[in-house]
């Protein structure tokens, strides 16, 4: 009777060839829609990722995002290094600023002032003799972010801005090894071109010891901004974020809490995230409505076809079997095509 039932859907290319369509069409929109948003979402903590060494960060008790931190007492590290448990604590500053590439353009750079000592705050996928290139005098690893034509320099030295207008209009290139900017009216000397992971907010990144990001940034009370820690070898680490905050009084959170608060914080303050999120179920719930209104007028239309069969002995539950199986087989090859498209 399956065998029958799949006969009677496929019969009538049409119609098969339309409830296909639906189902495929709805997977496609709702996969696309899906996967950006969890995409977006994902990109949120992208700090977080790059650096999977620190099994629990400590800062200020009212942050609540990686992405907005409010910066705390140099005293910290010490306190932190105190709590039993901590094998490790480093520094790590993070700031913004602005930066005068060599044609006169102004362009907004995040900076990422990893620890002296062990460089703790350059992503691991950098190599280890690239990240040593931090400890030359003012040493910086460009990272473009996810922007497009915001890293560049003039491919011509004699473009170079020196006063007057900017010259914005000259034919550039990539920065590169070797080029030099001024940020904050701090001379600035690119060490290579690294990738990180993907930014939520598309903007340049440049990777800096923890020593030259207190020099260059804009000068405030307190430069750091997050400590990270790793653990003793077996150590609990959400036992030992608890005891973190109890000896120091601010808030340490795992690599994983970290990015749930994150994540949690851009759904519930994010207004386009929320958008995306009822994209996504308006796309689902109109494309299975539509779907399914397909599917209730061709078993509307085979009526006749049930009553014989009913009429000839199957019961009820075989021929609600028969409907069923049209459609899970409908479903599966359509969301097979939409997957694969």
């Amino acid at each position: 009777m399956i065998r029958v039932a799949i006969a009677m859907l496929t019969g009538d290319l049409a119609k098969y060839a339309g409830v296909l369509f639906g189902i495929a069409v709805t997977t496609f929109l709702t996969t696309l829609v899906g996967s950006m948003f969890a995409g977006m979402l994902s990109r949120t903590y992208a700090l977080i990722d790059d650096n999977p060494c620190a099994d629990v960060w400590v800062m200020d008790p009212a942050c609540q995002t990686v992405t907005q931190p409010i910066n705390i007492p140099e005293t910290a590290i010490d306190r932190v290094r105190s709590v039993a448990g901590v094998a490790e604590a480093t520094r790590l500053a993070v700031g913004s600023v602005s930066t005068r590439l060599p044609h006169g353009r102004f362009i907004s750079v995040d900076v990422i002032g990893a620890d002296d000592a062990t460089l703790r705050g350059v992503p691991e996928s950098v190599p280890r003799e690239v990240a040593e290139l931090l400890r030359s005098p003012d040493a910086v690893l460009a990272d473009p972010a996810g922007t497009r034509a915001q890293l560049v320099v003039p491919m011509d030295d004699a473009d170079s801005w020196a006063r007057g207008a900017p010259r914005l209009e000259v034919l550039t290139r990539t920065m590169r090894d070797a080029d030099e900017v001024m940020a904050n009216n701090h001379s600035v000397r690119v060490r290579g071109v690294v990738a990180g992971a993907p930014r939520f907010n598309p903007q340049p990144v440049f990777y800096m010891t923890y020593s030259n990001a207190s020099r260059i940034l804009p000068p405030i009370r307190h430069r750091l901004t997050f400590v990270l820690v790793r653990a003793d070898q077996g150590q609990d680490l959400v036992l030992l974020a608890r005891d973190i905050e109890r000896s120091t009084g601010l808030r340490a959170r795992t690599a994983g809490e970290f990015r749930r608060d994150t994540v949690l914080w851009f759904l519930a303050n994010a207004e386009f995230i929320s958008h995306v999120g009822i994209m996504v179920t308006f796309a689902a719930v109109v494309g299975l409505a539509i779907t399914g209104l397909m599917l209730y007028m061709f078993t509307r239309e085979n009526a006749r076809y049930y009553a014989t069969l009913r009429a000839i002995g199957a019961t009820p539950v075989r021929l609600m079997s028969m409907v069923v199986s049209q459609s899970l087989f409908a479903g599966a090859v359509g969301f097979g095509l939409g997957i694969g498209v």
